[in-house]
């Protein structure tokens, strides 16, 4: 919520709406491949998630996941913003 700044009230339903979409979705494509494939097919396709998410999380570590910084660390947050 620190990348919003002043829109927080906006941004917080909005995540919560895409993480209960993202469940309900999951859930939706799971019983699809359960119900049509097996459950074999559920292990192919998260093995395939996970190589994806760490393709995506390597190729982006530089600016999605930042080290810590000592300069932004040692301001004070301001709470009347």
């Amino acid at each position: 919520m620190a990348a919003a700044r002043e829109h927080a009230d906006a941004a917080q339903p909005l995540m919560v709406t895409m993480w209960n979409g993202g469940i309900g979705l999951g859930g939706l494509i799971g019983g699809v491949l359960l119900a049509g494939l097996g459950s074999a097919s559920l292990m192919t396709v998260v093995a395939v998630l996970v190589i994806l998410t760490l393709a995506v999380v390597v190729s982006a570590r530089t600016y999605a996941f930042p080290g810590s910084r000592p300069e932004d660390s040692a301001k004070p947050i301001d709470a009347s913003s």
